[in-house]
C-alpha cells in the first residue's frame, strides 16, 4: 500500500504560508470593527487580491463557530464540511484519554484515518507519536497545518484510508464518511471507508475507535464486538464511539456519557438481547399524577437506548407513554433534569391558558417529547412571547399532558 503525501492545494498554498496566517490573524482581530459581514467582506476584498480575499473570509465566515467548538484552538483552518464533522477539543481530549488509560503511551503508535481538520488528532499528538490521513488534499493541508499551530509533528498523508500502510500503527481512530454520495446516511454499509474495510482493520489492529453519527444504525456483530457510547456535550449528543478490543470495554455493552469543563459523567449497561427485547426492560410505568417530580432524561440517555436501564438501577419510573420519568422522591444527577409538579393539564392550549393565567404567568418555557406540537407552535395557541428567563417556570408536553414544573 503507497503511503501518500500531502500535496500542495491551489489556492490554499498563500493561506498555509506564514505570511498567509498572519494575514488571518490580524483579520480575526478586526472583525469587531465591521457591524456586517457585507463590510467586512468589502473591506478584504480592497486590501487583498481576490483569490486571497475569498480565502481569508470563507475562515471568517466560520471564526465564531471554530471558538466555540474549539475554546483551546482558535486558530485552526477549516472547510465548512470538516467544521461540521470535526470532534470538538473537550470530547476529543475524552477519547484520547479512555484510550490510554489501558495502553502504555510510551508504545503507542496512533493513526487516524479519515481525520478530517484534525480534531481528534490534535488531541492524540499532544500525547503520543501520531499521523493522520485524509483523502480530501484541501482538508488534509489544513489539517497538517492545524498541527503544526497546535505545536504537535504529528504528519498528515493525503490519500484514502484504504491505500494507507498501517503496519506500524497499533491504535487506530477511523471517521468514516457518512455523506459519500452527498446525502447523509445512518448504514454502515454505505460508509466511506465501507464497512468491510472497517471490518478488516479491527482484525488486524490491536485497539480500533469507530467513530459513528449520534443516529447510525449500528451492525450486530459491531454491537457485539465493542463497547458503544453516546456521548454528549453542552446538551447534545455528538457522536457514537465503537471501541474495539479496550479490555476495560466490553462488547455488547453500551455507554452514555457526557463531556463538560467540571468533568465526565458515565453510565453503562447491557445491550439489548438479541431478540429485539431489552435485557433491563423497565417494569415500573406510572402516570404524572402518581408523581411528584418528573424528569427529561439526558441526549445521551435518549439516543443510546439506555433510560429504561437507568430506571431500572436508579429506582425511578417512566411515565407512560412518554420519554419522560417520573418519582416521589428528588432525584439529582447529571443525566437528568428535574421539574417539581405544579399541576398537570390535559393537551388542550385553550385550558392550559386559563390554569396559567390564574397562576398570573405570562411567559413559560417549553419542552416536548413525542408527537406532540413544536415548543413554537404551542407559545402562539397559547398567546405568549417566545422568549423566557431561565428560571421561568416550565411546560412539558408530552402525549396527552402539559405539566408545569418549577426546575429544581
Amino acid at each position: 500500500m503507497t503511503q501518500g503525501t500531502v500535496p500542495n492545494c491551489s489556492g490554499n498554498e498563500w493561506l498555509v504560508s506564514d505570511d498567509g496566517l498572519e494575514t488571518l490573524k490580524l483579520w480575526r482581530q478586526r472583525i469587531a470593527e465591521y457591524p456586517d459581514s457585507f463590510k467586512l467582506d468589502a473591506a478584504i476584498r480592497k486590501e487583498l487580491p481576490f483569490d486571497r480575499a475569498v480565502a481569508i473570509s470563507g475562515q471568517l465566515a466560520l471564526n465564531e463557530k471554530v471558538k466555540r467548538k474549539f475554546p483551546d484552538l482558535p486558530f485552526l483552518l477549516v472547510t465548512d464540511k470538516g467544521l461540521q464533522q470535526a470532534t470538538d477539543s473537550l470530547i476529543a481530549q475524552y477519547k484520547r484519554d479512555a484510550a490510554l488509560k489501558e495502553l502504555p503511551s510510551e508504545s503507542v503508535r496512533f493513526a487516524d484515518l479519515c481525520c478530517g481538520i484534525g480534531g481528534d488528532l490534535i488531541a492524540f499528538a499532544k500525547a503520543v507519536p501520531s499521523v493522520g490521513v485524509d483523502i480530501d488534499p484541501t482538508t488534509a493541508l489544513f489539517a497538517q497545518t492545524n498541527c503544526r499551530l497546535a505545536g504537535t509533528d504529528a504528519k498528515v498523508f493525503c490519500c484514502s484510508a484504504e491505500e494507507f500502510d498501517l503496519s506500524d500503527y497499533n491504535l487506530v481512530h477511523i471517521d468514516p464518511d457518512r455523506r459519500p454520495s452527498g446525502r447523509r446516511t445512518t448504514n454502515a454499509d454505505f460508509f466511506q471507508p465501507p464497512r468491510e474495510f472497517i471490518d478488516q482493520l479491527v482484525s488486524r489492529v490491536g485497539q480500533v475507535i469507530v467513530k459513528s453519527a449520534p443516529g447510525a444504525s449500528i451492525p450486530e456483530l459491531w454491537r457485539q464486538n465493542a463497547q458503544w457510547e453516546w456521548i454528549e456535550h453542552n446538551g447534545e449528543c455528538k457522536q457514537a464511539v465503537g471501541w474495539f478490543g479496550f479490555k476495560s470495554r466490553l462488547g455488547d455493552t453500551i455507554r452514555a456519557t457526557i463531556v463538560s469543563e467540571t468533568g465526565v459523567e458515565s453510565f453503562s449497561a447491557p445491550a439489548p438481547k438479541r431478540s429485539g427485547v431489552l435485557s433491563y426492560q423497565s417494569q415500573k410505568t406510572i402516570q404524572p399524577s402518581d408523581c411528584k417530580y418528573i424528569y427529561a432524561p439526558a441526549p445521551s440517555l435518549s439516543t443510546s437506548g439506555l433510560i429504561s436501564a437507568f430506571c431500572q438501577h436508579f429506582g425511578l419510573s417512566e411515565l407512560s407513554p412518554g420519554g419522560y420519568l417520573g418519582s416521589n422522591e428528588l432525584f439529582v444527577s447529571p443525566f437528568v433534569t428535574a421539574f417539581e409538579i405544579e399541576e398537570v393539564f390535559p393537551l388542550n392550549a385553550k385550558k392550559v391558558k386559563q390554569g396559567l393565567k390564574q397562576r398570573g404567568v405570562d411567559r413559560i418555557i417549553i419542552k416536548k417529547r413525542g408527537a406532540v406540537p413544536e415548543p413554537e407552535e404551542f407559545l402562539k395557541r397559547l398567546g405568549f412571547p417566545n422568549s423566557a428567563s431561565p428560571d421561568a417556570l416550565t411546560l412539558l408536553l408530552f402525549d396527552k399532558y402539559a405539566i408545569l414544573g418549577i426546575r429544581q
